[in-house]
């Protein structure tokens, strides 16, 4: 895929994956994002339903978290300590004052040790609710603001796995093509607006036809000869028409793009040909 130069100004994703409207309490991760397909958001309008969740207390949230955990932890290997340290004491011969001196280095820190743990796991206990609640917070606002983003661009966003299977695939592939070409354009150049524009539009088209039904393909594919039969298999061949039209011209709207991008590309590779050339004519002659 060409990524965009820093002299172009990029076009918002026409086929992003968002997160869904969660439920209750619902933690979603990356992987179940939704693809969609965009019909003129900018990156800006599309930034609250693409935005990872990330609130600046998780951090916090799992460092009170380990040292709750850690304190446990340092409690248990005070145990193995002593324990391993008499196993050693009953194989290995030691004098008897350095055996004295390390038990009472041992009794010192089981001393100490209770005392700390307490203060620290106090510590991190207020920390772990505190951060808690902030947590809780941030999610419902984050929330708040994928459900408004939802319905303030609703009909400019639409879910593709919400399309029937033939259509969707069609429409993945559509919008596939147009993510791979549309890097190359530049969205301050008026006639790759127009493309764009165009392709997305057309794209939408396709989408917005209605659904037929699977009664309305048994009845039209029937052989049976009714004026009833007969009108149902003219609307549907006539729908048929129209989402076979439809996808021809949104397929020609996108090869338009991929066309204008292989533009952008061969006029760049033309353009670093003819800098080539100007350096070498610059360079003296012997």
């Amino acid at each position: 895929m060409t990524e965009p130069t820093s002299s172009k100004t990029a076009f918002a994703p026409a086929w992003p994956y968002v997160y869904k409207v969660p439920r209750r309490w619902q933690v979603i991760a990356p992987f179940e994002r939704v693809s969609v397909f965009n019909r003129g958001l900018t990156a800006e309008q599309l930034k609250p339903l693409t935005e990872e969740f990330r609130p600046a207390a998780s951090r916090l949230l799992k460092a009170a978290a380990y040292a709750l955990i850690s304190s446990g932890v340092f409690q248990l290997l005070l145990v193995l300590v002593t324990l391993s340290l008499d196993a050693i004491f009953s194989v290995v011969e030691v004098s008897e004052s350095t055996e004295q001196r390390v038990i009472t280095s041992l009794i010192a820190v089981f001393n100490a040790a209770p005392q700390v743990i307490h203060w620290a796991s106090a510590v991190a206990l207020v920390l772990l609710i505190a951060c808690g609640v902030q947590y809780l917070i941030a999610w419902a606002k984050w929330r708040t603001s994928v459900i408004a983003a939802w319905n303030r661009h609703k009909g400019r966003i639409v879910p593709t796995r919400g399309l029937p299977g033939e259509r969707r695939e069609k429409v993945n592939a559509l919008g596939s093509r147009l993510e791979s070409a549309m890097p190359a354009l530049d969205a301050l150049n008026l006639a790759h607006c127009h493309l764009v524009a165009d392709a997305t539009d057309a794209i939408f088209r396709y989408i917005d036809l209605p659904v037929l039904s699977e009664e309305r393909r048994r009845v039209a594919q029937s052989d049976v000869q009714n004026e009833s039969v007969q009108k149902v298999r003219d609307e549907y061949e006539t729908a048929v028409a129209a989402a076979k039209a439809a996808l021809e011209h949104a397929e020609d709207a996108v090869a338009a793009i991929e066309a204008a991008t292989g533009q952008v590309r061969d006029d760049a590779a033309d353009q670093h040909i003819i800098g080539l050339a100007e350096n070498i004519l610059r360079e003296p002659t012997s």
